[in-house]
């Protein structure tokens, strides 16, 4: 916010707000109070160019009406300019020290149950007018938010559409006092008012003079992706991304194969016979997969929850599609790659090279972290700690961040690396940790090529490993050879950064090594051993029988 300062001390208020703000104070109240100072001194002072004690004590005046606690933030802000001017060498006077001190603390009173049931009583007999038909409605929620939220005020008058989730009963109050953020849980009974309160609210607006177009689905879908997602769900690019790729082909479908007209689509036509046909399209005409089908599934599901609060009307509608059943697709067997064949593929790059070099700490990088790709392509410099003990930490899916150890040796590699590079600067610390030829950061595509070029290479040393190598498949690998090595499926777990075990637990049920293991534990098996049958009399003898008697 800009602020207009016009009076004789005009250059050292804007100087004292740009000092505060500098040291990274909002200085938001203070500015104001500033603010009305001007004007006073323009008023009532308006020859005065000095910050004399009869303008400072005028000023300290407590009126008829003011609370004391707004008469000492006045004299505290003005005391501060004062400071302010004595530094650079204006004389100033400065006010008392004891003019800015609470003289006792406010005791406030307390309400009774008998006192609160007297005031919602009042509160709720409030009757709508021509001018303000929600008012009833808007008093009876936020009054019952202070109180059994325990909310200031200002934090209630402050409060968006947006800070308010409906879907799990929280309130995100942001930049309170002290510019501190928190979140408010909401007991049933008060999420049950909201609730009700946004339908009556959503009815009125609906049959009101600035009642929706019937074409909605466009501006629903646009708020969905570009401001609820990212902004208030905090939802990764790659995620939105996805969401964007299914409603991309589901637009197409509907269109194209239901013969929609994509700029009069509307949400009462999002219905769950829609969206079982567009699911079933995808698998016979696209010919798309258990697991990508579901992907789009949970775009829509996901855009339909959202849809709940701003369409209640179509509740029961949005239920029918959340019912629809997520099939889950079959869990392949993990075949890892040994560590023979890891070790094949990282010394193929060639380190006389800069580019080799490159190739080469990537490639460490991403067997001895584990990262998924993108979480390799997002790394930035100041993410890597290079002194003992190295680590790296990893901006994970669910925007959930981890911090996993780096070996000595790839450490070491890294450090030549940058150093070769010049980037260990600390003005170049925000770059990406991995760049391309043209110094931006490498994309998934592009850590593929250059696994799969130093595979083909590899495979051909040795024919057993894979021409072409998924990346994930390193992660994988790493997850199976810590599993090996005797660790807990919990650090496993927390290496990889998963939530939660049950998806550890597929290297549990795939480690081929560790049943081989737990088998060779049973010394005392009740398997007897048996003899050859080329040694046994007997058993030659039975099979030549068999001879004797066709002959």
């Amino acid at each position: 916010m800009r602020y207009t300062f016009t009076g004789a001390f005009a250059p050292h208020i804007c100087g004292l707000i740009e000092k505060k703000q500098a040291l990274g104070y909002d200085y938001h109240g203070s500015a104001c109070i500033l603010q009305t100072f001007d004007k006073f001194c323009r008023e009532q002072f308006p020859n005065e160019t000095c910050l004399t004690a009869e303008l400072a004590m005028k000023w300290a005046e407590k009126s008829k009406t003011e609370q004391n606690l707004s008469r000492l933030n006045r004299v505290s802000v003005i005391r501060e300019l004062a400071k302010h001017m004595n530094s650079v060498g204006e004389q100033a006077y400065l006010l008392p020290l004891q003019l800015t001190k609470k003289t006792g603390r406010h005791i406030p009173y307390i309400y009774s149950k008998e006192d609160l049931s007297k005031l919602f009583k009042e509160i709720d007999s409030l009757q709508p007018s021509l001018r303000a038909p929600t008012k009833h409605l808007v008093v009876s929620v936020i009054f019952r938010m202070i109180y059994c939220c325990g909310l200031r005020p200002i934090e209630a008058r402050r409060l968006r559409r947006k800070d308010v989730n409906l879907f799990n009963g929280t309130v995100n109050i942001l930049e309170s006092k002290g510019h501190k953020d928190r979140i408010v849980v909401l007991s049933e009974d008060t999420l049950n008012l909201f609730k009700s309160s946004a339908i009556i609210l959503a009815i009125r607006f609906q049959h009101g003079r600035r009642r929706m177009k019937t074409a909605d689905f466009a501006a629903h879908l646009t708020e969905f992706l570009s401001h609820y997602l990212p902004e208030l769900k905090n939802i990764s690019t790659n995620t939105i991304s996805s969401y964007c790729d299914a409603f991309r082909l589901f637009l197409g479908y509907c269109q194209d194969v239901e013969g929609m007209r994509i700029e009069k689509l509307s949400i009462d036509d999002l219905t769950p016979e829609l969206v079982d046909h567009f699911l079933q399209w995808l698998r016979i005409e696209r010919n798309n997969g258990t697991a990508t089908r579901s992907q789009r599934l949970a775009a829509i599901r996901s855009f339909v929850k959202y849809l709940q609060i701003k369409e209640p009307r179509l509740l029961l509608n949005f239920q029918q599609i959340l019912a629809i059943p997520v099939k889950r697709a079959e869990r392949k067997a993990i075949n890892p790659l040994t560590k023979e064949a890891i070790a094949l593929i990282l010394r193929q790059p060639d380190t006389s090279t800069l580019s080799g070099r490159r190739d080469a700490t990537i490639l460490c990088f991403l067997y001895d972290t584990a990262a998924r790709v993108q979480e390799i392509c997002d790394l930035r410099i100041e993410d890597v700690r290079l002194d003992y003990p190295a680590s790296v930490k990893i901006l994970g899916k669910g925007r959930k961040t981890r911090v996993v150890p780096i070996l000595p040796a790839t450490a070491q590699n890294l450090k030549k690396y940058l150093t070769e590079m010049h980037m260990l600067a600390p003005e170049k610390s925000h770059l990406p940790l991995f760049m391309n030829r043209n110094g931006q950061k490498l994309t998934r595509a592009g850590v593929t090529y250059i696994l799969n070029k130093y595979a083909k290479a590899a495979s051909v040393i040795d024919p057993s490993i894979p021409e072409k190598i998924p990346p994930h498949l390193m992660r994988h690998t790493k997850a199976m050879h810590i599993y090996d090595a005797d660790n807990d499926l919990v650090h496993v777990r927390d290496f990889l950064g998963h939530s939660d075990i049950k998806t550890t637990d597929i290297y549990a049920r795939s480690s081929l090594t560790m049943k081989q293991k737990a088998l060779e534990r049973v010394s005392d098996s009740p398997v007897p051993s048996m003899p050859s049958w080329q040694k046994s009399r007997s058993t030659m003898e039975w099979l030549k029988s068999f001879g004797s008697q066709k002959a």
